[in-house]
């Protein structure tokens, strides 16, 4: 399995902000995971991470936009290994 991440554009929902995480499955295009977050921290989309991968398991590989969760600190995939 080779997951494809992405934040998209932030979306205003009655003057809130929803950022919507997209997980997919590069081979299958099998929608694994999708949820409207209202911020993209790093601790908000781990959950949602481990949330995915307890469901479907580890992927081999994983793209990512480079966004906020993935380059902040450690960044999200360092807390994985």
């Amino acid at each position: 399995m080779r997951l494809v991440h992405e934040f998209q554009k932030r979306l205003g929902f009655r003057l809130k902000e929803c950022y919507p995480l997209i997980i997919l499955d590069v081979y299958s295009r099998f929608l694994l995971f999708y949820k409207g977050l209202s911020r993209t921290k790093t601790y908000d989309t781990k959950k949602e991470f481990e949330t995915c991968f307890r469901e479907y398991g580890l992927p081999n590989t994983i793209k990512t936009d480079n966004g906020v969760p993935f380059v902040e600190g450690l960044g999200i995939f360092l807390l994985f290994i």
